[in-house]
């Protein structure tokens, strides 16, 4: 046991993640696939393992090349590829009177030892002026959205750093270990009631087992409770530091066909040391599934969420995808409000449409009911630094997406129209706290009273400076309308964007 906590610990401060790990950027474009599965491309988990290398015939220059064509530095032979590159993220933009701006210098330095050993390293120093309505958030929060914690700069800015490191070890074609401090996401949709890419990162170590049709991926991760705003009644540790909580997830993954995926979730979080007097629970290493369902649901304050997810191609890059997540289901209270406690997304995406390289079209629909996330304890909710682990809302919302990508050459175009209807808007602080009763309401979703909506429309044009590297030159505009269930509360904002960046990784400012 000391062994494995002194891994996670020695992870938690070394500087590396993986080279061949697809970008969350890169997400959106990579195809669902079913025809094989390995520990290097478990499907629906990402970052993923991908041999990205774009090959290009040039007679330019050493300069032109560097700046247009490849990577800045790199050292390759046949036992090792390592590759370090500079990355900004350089914008200027208008909410109104209110300038925004968006300063980022970082580096991300790739490797791969031989064919077994791949690592990541990617650091970032940020100083923002983000719009108002995501201003307000990270003031209530003290934590930029999805990132970290921040500062204030100026009179209305931020500042913050940022560090994801991760390695993966792959000795065999059946077996993969991978450890870091990054945030992962599974499924195919652009949210996702497991894990997602719009949460804070946390200190991980996982195991991947495939074999022929099956996979096994098996998670541990240490979290914490910050409760800046004191909502979820969770006091600082014994220690003076946040309180910490355990954190297991097991995915099991079968495609009984090359049309067809199916795999089981089970997302598991210990109590912590100060109301447990246990600082790590052995039965979080079994990578088994429905170990801690059994073990734990009924007996004693731990918080298990099973989701059921399936990817189904349909024709010609066209896929059909859901998840049913379930954290407690009363059969005979099913009419009532609080009957069923869990979330469902269902969506349809449209891979490389017309024959397109690098496109698509998805649409989305997510759903979650009252007490989706909640616990029966306040130190046990589905969250990391006060922020969801699944959907960045939370619970008790519905919501509907559409979005794509059209690119043609070295040019790119996104679209993104989403509308959230939910209680709480725009704070969305109902995850936190206990399973409660609010009284008597008919159907899934039910509110007591009428829900806020926001709505989101953002639009973007890039030109792709170094596909190597993803630098762009892009503009985008975005539309936001909030409609407040108290409608004095209501305001509807329009900004814009133009800048120079290196796209990597995702901002989720679009739920709220």
């Amino acid at each position: 046991m000391r062994f494995w906590l002194a891994i996670i610990l020695l992870i938690s401060i070394l500087p590396l993640k993986a080279q061949i790990f697809s970008t969350e950027a890169e997400r959106d474009v990579l195809p669902i696939r079913f025809d094989s599965i390995s520990p290097s491309h478990i499907p629906g988990i990402y970052p993923q393992i991908i041999h990205k290398e774009i090959t290009l015939k040039s007679s330019h220059s050493w300069l032109y090349r560097k700046a247009f064509e490849e990577i800045l530095f790199t050292w390759k032979d046949e036992d090792y590829d390592i590759r370090i590159d500079p990355v900004i993220d350089l914008q200027y933009g208008k909410d109104g009177d209110r300038t925004l701006s968006q300063n980022t210098r970082g580096v991300i330095v790739n490797g791969q030892i031989e064919e077994k050993f791949t690592f990541r390293t990617e650091f970032y120093e940020n100083q923002a002026i983000l719009p108002v309505y995501i201003s307000n958030r990270v003031d209530s929060f003290e934590i930029m959205p999805g990132i970290v914690r921040a500062k204030p700069f100026g009179d209305n800015g931020f500042d913050y750093g940022m560090v994801f490191s991760q390695f993966m070890w792959q000795p065999s074609e059946s077996y993969a270990m991978r450890m870091g401090y990054d945030r992962l996401h599974i499924g195919e949709g652009y949210r996702s009631f497991v894990l997602s890419d719009a949460s804070h990162a946390y200190t991980f170590m996982s195991h991947h087992y495939a074999h022929d049709s099956w996979a096994i991926s098996h998670v541990v991760a240490s979290l914490r409770n910050p409760d800046v705003n004191g909502t979820n009644h969770v006091p600082r540790a014994e220690s003076g530091a946040y309180q910490p909580k355990w954190f297991s997830m097991t995915h099991l993954s079968w495609s009984p066909t090359n049309f067809l995926n199916l795999s089981w979730a089970e997302n598991t979080v210990f109590m912590p040391w100060d109301s447990s007097k246990a600082s790590f629970y052995p039965v979080s290493l079994v990578p088994i599934p429905f170990v801690r369902s059994l073990l734990y649901e009924k007996n004693g304050p731990h918080h298990v969420i099973n989701t059921l997810m399936f990817n189904l191609r349909l024709h010609n890059g066209i896929f059909f995808f859901g998840q049913f997540m379930g954290d407690e289901i009363r059969l005979k209270d099913l009419k009532e409000y609080d009957g069923l406690q869990g979330a469902m997304q269902l969506g349809l995406k449209w891979d490389k449409p017309l024959g397109v390289e690098n496109s698509f079209l998805q649409a989305e629909y997510n759903l979650a009911t009252d007490n989706a996330y909640t616990s029966d304890s306040y130190w046990t909710t589905m969250t990391h630094m006060d922020q969801p682990l699944g959907h960045p809302y939370g619970q008790q919302f519905t919501e509907w997406i559409v979005r794509g990508q059209i690119s043609y050459k070295r040019f790119v175009g996104n679209f993104h129209i989403s509308q959230l209807n939910g209680l709480n808007l725009p704070f969305g602080d109902s995850y936190y706290g206990l399973d409660f009763d609010a009284g008597d309401a008919s159907g899934i979703f039910g509110p007591f009273f009428k829900p806020s909506t926001v709505t989101h429309l953002q639009l973007e044009a890039a030109y792709i400076i170094n596909p190597q590297t993803n630098l762009q030159v892009f503009g985008s505009a975005a539309i936001r309308n909030y409609q407040a269930s108290n409608p004095s509360f209501s305001e509807k904002s329009t900004f814009f964007s133009i800048g120079l960046r290196h796209k990597i990784r995702n901002r989720n400012y679009d739920y709220f």
